[in-house]
């Protein structure tokens, strides 16, 4: 583990205290895939303890913005896919990483509001 928190792709060792995190870094080699996996699921069980504590444990945060999307999963999922090439979803932007970066968290706020729609207007897709 200190190695993977120490070593960059050029020089071995960094004097940064961070961890570098980049997918080609941890793919030089073709059985390297794991340590990406195991860090990418060890930041993915931090955020999910976090959100545990704050909303079932704490009480903090009423997590409002997950309930609408989760009633209504497989709905806002289709019509995700449906959609997705469509206008109010995704349009031409520059080819940057904050203009996609921007279109996708539109995507995720239109799509918050899509599923708060169906959930004021009882609109549920149940299998």
């Amino acid at each position: 583990m200190v190695d993977l928190c120490l070593s960059t792709k050029t020089s071995g060792l960094s004097r940064s205290p961070f961890l570098l995190v980049n997918k080609s870094f941890f793919f030089q080699y073709k059985n390297d895939s794991f340590s990406f996996e195991f860090l990418l699921g060890g930041i993915a069980f931090i955020c999910f303890t976090i959100m545990y504590l704050l909303i079932d444990k704490f009480k903090w945060w009423n997590s409002t913005p997950f309930q609408y999307p989760g009633t209504n999963s497989i709905l806002i999922y289709i019509a995700h896919i449906v959609f997705a090439t469509y206008f109010p979803v995704q349009w031409i932007v520059a080819n940057t990483h904050a203009a996609h970066l921007t279109m996708a968290l539109w995507g995720c706020i239109f799509w918050i509001f899509i599923a708060y729609i169906f959930f004021k207007k009882r609109i549920f897709l149940v299998l």
